[in-house]
C-alpha cells in the first residue's frame, strides 16, 4: 500500500482551482490548457546575490474542467 491508495483522485474536482508549478521558465504543457477555463503563469527566480539559482513557473489554474481518469503507464 502506498499514499496513492489512500488519497482521492483530482478526477472529481470540477469546479475547482488549482496550483500548477514547473522547474524552469516553462510554458503550460499543452495537454494540460484543456482542463481550465483559464490560467496566469507567475515565475518565481530564485537568487542568491546576483546569481540565478533557480527557476520556477507557477500556473494559478481557474475552472477546473474535468479530465478522464487514466491509469498510471509505470510506477
Amino acid at each position: 500500500m502506498s499514499q496513492y491508495d489512500i488519497w482521492p483522485g483530482f478526477y472529481d474536482f470540477s469546479g475547482y482551482n488549482a496550483i500548477f508549478v514547473r522547474t524552469g521558465d516553462d510554458p503550460m504543457p499543452a495537454d494540460m490548457k484543456r482542463y481550465f477555463e483559464r490560467y496566469e503563469k507567475r515565475t518565481l527566480v530564485v537568487r542568491e546575490g546576483d546569481q540565478v539559482l533557480r527557476k520556477y513557473s507557477i500556473f494559478l489554474c481557474y475552472g477546473f474542467k474535468g479530465m478522464e481518469e487514466r491509469m498510471p503507464v509505470k510506477f
